[in-house]
C-alpha cells in the first residue's frame, strides 16, 4: 500500500495504491439473447457495469488511474440503466443481474442465467384460478339452494345466514380480488412492453450508430493528389 517508486520504466515514476482507489465503466454488449433479472424478454443488447480496483500512475507529469483486479460485474437492460439513473433513492433500486462477483469469503462467484420469468402469465393464470374457486363457491350455493327447494320445507334462519354469508364472499371476489388481480396483469403487460421497446430502442440506436459511420466512411470525399504535370499542363 502507498507510493512505490519505478524504476527502469520509460514512462511510469511514481505508484500508488489505496483500498478505497476504484474504477468503474459502463459497456454496451450484444448477445444472441440474455435472460436479465426483473425483465420479461431476452435482450440482444445489454449494458455491463465493472467495478474494479485500482492504483494510481504518476508519469510524464499527470496522474491517472488503472484498473486492476475486478470486483463485480452487472448486467442492466437499457430499460434498467435509465430506470436507475432518472429516479435516484428509489429505495433498494432496480433489478440488475449479477455475472461475476466476490462472495464475502472472497471466492470468486460466476453467475449463471438466471431463470426466464413470465410475470404477466403467472398473473394471468392466478386470475383464472380465482375465477374457478369464485364460479365454484357459486355452483356450490346453487345447489344447496336447488336441495332446498327440492325438499319443499320452510328454509331456517341458520341456512339462510349461511347462504347470505357464502354469497357476500363470493361478491367480494368478484368486485374486489378480480379487479386487482386485473390491475397487476395490466402493470405486468406495460412491462413487458417496456421492456420489449427498450430492446427495440436499443437494437435500433446501434444500427442508426453502426450504419451511420459506414455510411460516413463510404462519403468520405476523396481529395485528389496534387499533379504537378497536371498543373504544367493546365498553365501551359
Amino acid at each position: 500500500m502507498g507510493k512505490q517508486k519505478v524504476t527502469g520504466h520509460p514512462v511510469y515514476e511514481e505508484r500508488e495504491e489505496h483500498p478505497a482507489y476504484g474504477m468503474a465503466s459502463l459497456h454496451r454488449i450484444s448477445s444472441t439473447g440474455s435472460i436479465l433479472f426483473g425483465s420479461s424478454v431476452k435482450h440482444h443488447t445489454v449494458i455491463a457495469l465493472t467495478v474494479k480496483t485500482a492504483e494510481k500512475v504518476r508519469g510524464l507529469h499527470s496522474e491517472r488511474g488503472f484498473g486492476r483486479d475486478m470486483l463485480l460485474e452487472l448486467f442492466l437492460s437499457p430499460t434498467q440503466l435509465i430506470d436507475m439513473l432518472t429516479n435516484m433513492n428509489m429505495g433498494d433500486g432496480v433489478p440488475c443481474t449479477l455475472r461475476h462477483y466476490r462472495a464475502d469469503d472472497g471466492a470468486w462467484i460466476n453467475a449463471e442465467d438466471p431463470p426466464h420469468s413470465h410475470p404477466a402469465k403467472k398473473t394471468y393464470d392466478e386470475f383464472v384460478g380465482q375465477t374457478a374457486k369464485a364460479a365454484a363457491k357459486i355452483r356450490e350455493m346453487q345447489e344447496r339452494l336447488k336441495k332446498l327447494a327440492e325438499e319443499g320445507k320452510p328454509v331456517g334462519k341458520k341456512a339462510l345466514t349461511e347462504l347470505a354469508l357464502d354469497m357476500g364472499v363470493a361478491a367480494q371476489e368478484i368486485d374486489s380480488n378480480m379487479p386487482f388481480i386485473m390491475d397487476s396483469f395490466r402493470e405486468d403487460c406495460e412491462h413487458v412492453v417496456k421492456d420489449a421497446k427498450g430492446e427495440v430502442e436499443a437494437f435500433i440506436t446501434g444500427l442508426i450508430q453502426r450504419t451511420g459511420l459506414k455510411a460516413l466512411a463510404e462519403a468520405a470525399p476523396e481529395l485528389p493528389m496534387l499533379s504537378f504535370e497536371e498543373k504544367d499542363d493546365e498553365q501551359g
